[in-house]
């Protein structure tokens, strides 16, 4: 994989370059998901099925049904997507997080102490 990296590095150094030095993402910048189509395009990837799930969070049912997943801890990844904002969006966030601290109630070595 580093290989791949560096040979489209040293094809297209301009657009990954400048990529780099943004701060915040721009319209002109390149994603990871460069690397994984140059390697699906010289036959280099390879998928593999997931092991995880995605959510697109819009209701408080779906926040519960998030939170319930990761209590039980069924899948090893889940992507969260969050299509609320205002006071859903804070409940919806407590009853997520009311998930986590099921699943993981303490904090690991990582983690900051709150102030």
């Amino acid at each position: 994989m580093e290989i791949d990296f560096i040979l489209l590095w040293n094809e297209e150094k301009e657009v990954p370059t400048q990529t780099q030095y943004h701060r915040f993402r721009s319209y002109q910048d390149v994603s990871h998901f460069l690397f994984r189509d140059w390697r699906m395009c010289s036959g280099q990837f390879y998928s593999s099925p997931s092991k995880g799930k995605y959510f697109s969070v819009a209701s408080l049912s779906d926040g519960q049904a998030v939170a319930k997943a990761i209590a039980k801890k069924k899948y090893q990844e889940i992507c969260i997507n969050e299509q609320c904002s205002g006071n859903l969006f804070e409940e919806i966030k407590k009853t997520v997080n009311q998930g986590f601290q099921r699943s993981f109630p303490n904090p690991s070595s990582f983690e900051r102490p709150e102030l």
